[in-house]
C-alpha cells in the first residue's frame, strides 16, 4: 500500500462536505440534489473526474436518464388527477364489502399492476398511496395495511427482473 495521492485527499474531503451538506443542508435551503451536483462540479473542477471518466460511464447515465423519466411519469399520473380518479372509480366498487375482502382486492391489483410501470420506484409513488387509502377507507386498519402493501412492494422487486 503505498501513500495517499493528492486525489484521494481531494475525493475525501469533497465526501466529507457532502455528508456536511446532506445533513445541515436544509438549515441552508440546499436540498441533496443540489448537493451531489456541487459534488460532481467540485470533482470535475479539482481534476478527480475527467469528462472523459464521465462519458465511459454509459449505464450511470442510461439509468439516470430513465429512472428520471419514469419518476417524472408517476409524478404528472398524479399531478393530472389519473391516480385520484381511478381511486374514486374503483372505491365505489369496494362499498359494503368486508375489510379482509377489500385488502385482498386491493392487494391483488397493487401486485398485478406493477407489470405496467417499467420500474418499481414509479409504481410505488404513483399507487402506494392510492392503495393505503383504498384500504384505509373501506376500514382496513392502517399500520396492517402499510405493512402489507410494503411487502408486496419488496416482493414485486422479486417477481420481475
Amino acid at each position: 500500500m503505498g501513500p495517499i495521492s493528492p486525489n484521494e485527499i481531494k475525493m475525501a474531503l469533497i465526501f466529507v462536505g457532502l455528508l456536511l451538506l446532506w445533513i445541515f443542508g436544509e438549515q441552508f435551503d440546499l436540498g441533496a440534489s443540489l448537493a451531489a451536483a456541487i459534488g460532481v462540479s467540485l470533482m470535475f473542477v479539482l481534476g478527480v473526474l475527467t469528462w472523459q471518466d464521465a462519458l465511459e460511464e454509459k449505464s450511470a447515465w442510461d439509468t439516470m436518464i430513465w429512472i428520471g423519466i419514469l419518476i417524472m411519469l408517476a409524478g404528472k399520473l398524479n399531478q393530472y388527477g389519473m391516480v385520484s380518479w381511478f381511486g374514486k372509480e374503483f372505491s365505489a366498487h369496494l362499498k359494503g364489502m368486508p375489510g379482509l375482502a377489500v385488502f385482498m382486492l386491493v392487494a391483488a391489483i397493487y401486485v398485478y399492476v406493477h407489470y405496467f410501470f417499467a420500474s418499481a420506484t414509479a409504481h410505488i409513488s404513483a399507487l402506494l398511496p392510492l392503495s393505503l387509502a383504498l384500504m384505509i377507507g373501506a376500514g382496513v386498519p392502517a399500520f396492517p395495511a402499510a405493512v402489507g402493501v410494503g411487502v408486496l412492494s419488496n416482493i414485486n422487486g422479486c417477481l420481475t427482473q
